[in-house]
């Protein structure tokens, strides 16, 4: 799984990139910082087909999310989830359970972290969980690359000691740049077992429009998602139907209705037919058609070669101007130089990002003349993304854990006294010949 982690500065144009960036990549997950709200709401991931947003819906400016791919099954945990953190958990089919954390530390916090993210360690301790926090820590320690030490710096490598967690942070490269100062503030904590595991840890020095850098690693030895599915569109009737005939008459059904079939009971009767008839059902279908794999868009509408151009220049003009950062010529005139033209160069990025992303819009709504083109208007102005129901308060007040957890509470409150059916003990044994029938 592909991670990557970054502080967006609440910037509309720096989230235009890292969704350009997810798209091309095909990034799993992504650890986000100060999002860009719009009407007190994370906005600018609508555009984002392949990709679902994890935060705190009770909060209006959440300073924390997580996106990540659609096909990676995951459930968030609500209680270790507010403004500042976002937490999810993946279990993944070799039995491994991941919690995955997003966190913003605030500069005005004292002694962080926060007592809910100690909390969180403390929990997936308790349960054997492997760990992965990505944060915005605004903390200052040698430890991790940084100049100096401050006091929310003694703080945090405190709390790593206390909890044996590990720094995946490699190297001193600054994830925080500005032309008045940079230092390492941004961190990737995991538990010791998952350090091994993370592999190319690296500070990008792609141009992010926001003044930290974005951060990348993957982690090695993971369950990998694929999105196939079967079309039924592309399935070939002809094979179904013969493999259905083949199957059926070649298999011999105890019809429900029998009460005397092998002194079985009318439920388990059904059950076994039921599923008998499924099974045919279901391989004939999957031998008659082929599995398709989803294909991912890997361009935006408003991407452009002026942005592109602009982009190789904006880096280009970073790259000059740190060179003066440390050297001899750090407080020259020519050192200023190169800084501002980087600024400028950046600050043309920007905005013609945000022109880009506007005249793009504006063309897709004066192309709308069709009815299926208009009716795609309609559906994207109208469409809501928070229909899913992650989880649900039980019956004690505290939210469910597990998606397994949110359908038994739901079945309690609509659907009390209800039991799972066991065909060994069915609830209602036929033991004689019912009135209806021969």
């Amino acid at each position: 799984m592909r991670f990557v982690q970054i502080n967006l500065q609440n910037a509309k144009a720096s989230t235009a990139l890292l969704c350009t960036k997810l798209a091309k990549q095909h990034t799993s997950i992504a650890l986000i910082q100060e999002p860009w709200i719009a009407k007190s709401k994370v906005s600018g991931f609508q555009s984002l087909k392949s990709h679902r947003v994890y935060w705190d819906k009770t909060q209006q400016k959440p300073r924390a999310i997580i996106v990540i791919d659609k096909n990676i099954p995951a459930h968030p945990l609500p209680l270790f989830t507010n403004r500042d953190a976002t937490t999810i958990q993946i279990d993944s089919q070799d039995g491994q359970t991941i919690v995955i954390c997003s966190a913003y530390m605030p500069s005005d916090q004292p002694n962080p972290p926060s007592e809910q993210i100690r909390s969180l360690v403390t929990h997936c301790k308790s349960n054997h969980h492997q760990l992965i926090i990505g944060c915005d820590a605004n903390a200052h320690n040698t430890v991790w690359g940084s100049r100096d030490i401050n006091k929310r710096g003694e703080s945090i490598l405190d709390f790593l000691l206390l909890y044996n967690l590990e720094i995946a942070n490699k190297g001193n490269t600054p994830t925080f740049m500005s032309s008045r100062y940079n230092s390492v503030i941004d961190l990737t904590i995991t538990t010791p077992s998952l350090h091994n595991k993370i592999k190319d840890w690296r500070v990008s020095d792609e141009e992010t429009l926001s003044d930290h850098k974005m951060l990348e690693f993957c982690l090695a030895e993971s369950h990998t998602f694929t999105n196939s599915f079967f079309n039924p569109k592309k399935m070939d009737l002809k094979t179904y139907h013969d493999a259905v005939l083949s199957q059926t008459t070649s298999s011999e059904f105890s019809f429900p209705f029998d009460p005397f079939y092998q002194q079985e009971t009318l439920p388990h009767c059904i059950e076994e037919t039921t599923s008998k008839i499924t099974d045919i059902l279901t391989n004939a279908f999957e031998s008659s058609c082929p599995k398709t794999t989803t294909k991912r868009s890997t361009s935006k509408p408003w991407w452009n070669p002026d942005l592109e151009k602009l982009r190789k220049l904006t880096k280009n003009s970073l790259q000059k101007a740190k060179r003066y950062s440390n050297g001899p010529l750090c407080h020259t005139p020519i050192a200023d130089q190169r800084w501002e033209e980087y600024r400028s160069y950046r600050r043309d990025y920007k905005r013609l990002v945000n022109q880009a992303k506007s005249e793009s819009w504006q063309r897709f709504c004066t192309d709308a003349e069709s009815v299926k083109s208009t009716a795609r208007v309609q559906k994207l102005l109208c469409k809501v993304n928070d229909h899913q129901v992650d989880w649900v308060m039980d019956s004690n007040g505290h939210p469910t854990m597990s998606p397994k957890d949110t359908i038994n509470t739901l079945l309690d409150t609509h659907f009390p006294g209800s039991q799972d059916y066991a065909p060994d003990n069915p609830r209602n044994p036929v033991s004689r010949k019912p009135s209806f029938g021969p």
